[in-house]
């Protein structure tokens, strides 16, 4: 594998990691002055501000307080007036310039929680938006497609969880050395291209050809596979390279 694409599936997984590494129960904060939203909690003291009073607060989760948190101001028709970044605290502060606005604060990963300014001080708890983290996951992994298995320690690697998703409604397209292949449907039918792509000896038997004169093979999808091999790739594309034509 390239080193190009080891440093991007060590940083998919990284981030991936520390996706799942938030916990998905946040600390309840029960007060009868608290704003729900999303699970998110507010809870507001102090005295009603005015226009050009600073408004404080700090921010936290299930596990302490939460750094970079984003807290903005926002008018009637959802326009940013004011903001501020937590602190390493999770610490805030701004002036306010207008009680009638609302604040929002934002994180990712997490319920947006919303409040009135009806007092000077904010205690926000923020609750782990668990869908969007799912969906976040589900969007990076599939990005990572098309995967690439070359002939050295990555040989065996398989699909797990998420293989290359090609369209149900014909087979991909078949190319040997740059050359498109036209199998009979017998073939076809008997190959699994959503596993049996990640796999040199199902390949070799595709084609006919023994599994060590495979070099390497690509997987094309959606946009991938139009773009290189325009409609005709339009189901995906199972790219083949022979030892034979590295050769050459």
């Amino acid at each position: 594998m390239s080193r190009g694409w080891r440093n991007v599936l060590y940083s998919v997984s990284l981030f991936v990691f520390s996706l799942l590494s938030v916990k998905s129960n946040a600390q309840t904060v029960s007060d009868s002055a608290s704003i729900n939203n999303s699970q998110s909690k507010v809870v507001v003291s102090g005295p009603k501000p005015t226009a050009g009073d600073i408004i404080t607060g700090r921010v936290s989760n299930s596990e302490g307080p939460m750094m970079m948190a984003r807290v903005e101001e926002k008018d009637s028709e959802n326009r940013l007036v004011a903001h501020a970044i937590t602190d390493i605290e999770g610490n805030f502060s701004f002036k306010l310039v207008d009680p009638a606005d609302h604040l929002e604060i934002i994180n990712l990963g997490y319920h947006t929680a919303v409040s009135e300014f009806t007092g000077n001080a904010m205690e926000v708890t923020l609750v782990v938006d668990t869908l969007l983290i799912n969906n976040e996951i589900d969007s990076i992994l599939k990005a990572a497609v098309p995967l690439i298995i070359r002939e050295d320690r990555y040989q065996g690697m398989r699909a797990r969880a998420y293989g290359p998703q090609y369209p149900k409604d014909g087979n991909p397209l078949i190319i040997l050395d740059g050359n498109i292949i036209e199998l009979d449907s017998e073939k076809l039918n008997d190959f699994d291209f959503t596993t049996d792509s990640f796999s040199k000896d199902k390949v070799a038997e595709l084609l006919g050809i023994e599994s060590d004169q495979i070099k390497n093979i690509s997987i094309l999808t959606n946009t991938a596979a139009t773009k290189k091999w325009g409609n005709r790739g339009a189901n995906g594309v199972l790219e083949v390279t022979s030892k034979k034509n590295n050769a050459r």
